[in-house]
């Protein structure tokens, strides 16, 4: 539990870095509540591409990716308390177990990657 716990942990940090670095880039996705879900989509989309075909193209050099990255790199990092989403509140005892059941897979997984990972560095 502990492995899956720290990967989900460093899966949701480098995904809030990256939503905090398109909004930072593309100030339309501060906005995009003001368009219907689709035309919201579409523009996370277009905004990530956008930002991905310029990394391609230009490599960091890009000014305003520099200047994005050093913004976001003086923000705080903000603990989150659990209770804040009360849409992750399952509904009953067999939502639970399913959950359970698929996170100890998950778990199970990693920890069999983790171990062939060390056994081929011969640890």
């Amino acid at each position: 539990a502990e492995l899956f716990n720290l990967r989900h942990s460093t899966l949701q940090n480098v995904i809030e870095q990256v939503f905090g670095f398109l909004k930072e880039r593309f100030k339309i996705i501060l906005t995009a509540s003001n368009y219907k879900l689709e035309q919201q989509y579409n523009c996370m989309i277009s905004c990530a591409c956008i930002h991905n075909s310029n990394i391609l193209w230009n490599g960091h050099s890009d000014q305003t990716f520099k200047q994005s990255e050093a913004n976001l790199g003086n923000q705080p990092v903000q603990q989150k308390n659990d209770d804040v989403y009360p849409f992750q509140q399952l509904k009953n005892s067999r939502e639970c177990k399913e959950c359970d059941n698929w996170q100890d897979q998950i778990a199970e997984y990693l920890w069999k990657q983790y171990i062939a990972t060390l056994q081929k560095r011969c640890i």
